[in-house]
């Protein structure tokens, strides 16, 4: 039997080879000029760099500081109630709306933890802020973009 595949699918099978073999080397990479410079150097986002290459966020600290900022800030901060046309016709998509969240996050916690271990210019904190990234999108982007949809698409 014959397997017949498409252009497209061969170069997905190919360039998912080639970043098997270059493993050591991309890891050595992102250590050596951070996750975004890399993953645009691959011709990929961010995101699926780090889920690509299965890099973690094991930073307990930081995820008890998010928990904090999303069970305890997020609501108080963005107050669709009182300013529901300012935050619908700023950031007009939802899109927009967990970006601008993320990097509150960020802020926090590079305020709040992260200040005492790395200058805010070095590529381990821009490594850290990807990672970040990733994981607000992963465990809260869902519930980010719920509100921004229910409070500004009525």
């Amino acid at each position: 039997m014959k397997i017949i595949i498409s252009e497209s699918q061969y170069k997905f099978l190919i360039s998912e080879s080639k970043f098997d073999e270059e493993r050591q080397e991309i890891i050595n990479n992102i250590e050596k000029y951070g996750i975004g410079d890399v993953a645009e150097s691959m011709g990929i986002t961010s995101n699926k760099l780090i889920d690509k290459f299965n890099i973690p966020f094991d930073d307990d600290e930081a995820k008890k500081l998010i928990k904090v900022y999303m069970d305890e800030k997020f609501d108080k901060i963005y107050n669709f109630e009182k300013d529901k046309d300012f935050y619908c016709e700023r950031y007009e998509t939802p899109k927009t709306f967990l970006n601008v969240v993320e990097e509150a996050i960020l802020e926090f916690l590079y305020y709040n933890y992260y200040i005492s271990m790395y200058g805010d210019d070095t590529i381990e904190f821009y490594n850290v802020a990807y990672l970040v990234s990733n994981y607000v999108d992963k465990k809260y982007g869902k519930l980010i973009k719920d509100k921004f949809i229910e409070n500004c698409n009525k």
